[in-house]
């Protein structure tokens, strides 16, 4: 009976163990998405801006 307690144990605390490895690696891919979406977002707003100047300079000339 101590035996399988202790199987049980060791099993839930694996378990445990691979839903915090889990948890942690969903963590880390939201945190590149995240960083990945800002790196997106500024590029298309610099584009934005670089448009902007572009055709009031053109329109100036």
């Amino acid at each position: 009976m101590l035996f399988i307690y202790s199987g049980m144990i060791s099993y839930h605390h694996n378990h445990d163990e691979k839903k915090l490895l889990k948890k942690q690696a969903l963590n880390l891919k939201l945190e590149s998405f995240k960083k990945f979406a800002i790196e997106q977002s500024f590029i298309k707003i610099c584009l934005f801006i670089t448009r902007v100047y572009l055709v009031e300079e053109t329109t100036r000339s």
